[in-house]
């Protein structure tokens, strides 16, 4: 029995540690939303950009 990140939800999807790709641990973890999402539109707010320069 897989852990319930090993599940394969996109045969086309990104590769994953655990060797096959498009698992739900790749397309749902923090990384991932992070990279993808200023091309889904969002824009860190003044707030959040100020601190990810001060990190």
């Amino acid at each position: 029995m897989s852990a319930s990140g090993e599940i394969e939800l996109s045969l086309a999807g990104e590769p994953c540690p655990c060797g096959a790709t498009g698992c739900l641990e790749v397309i749902v973890s923090g990384p991932t939303i992070t990279r993808h999402a200023p091309t889904h539109g969002w824009q860190p707010t003044l707030a959040e950009d100020a601190a990810a320069r001060e990190s």
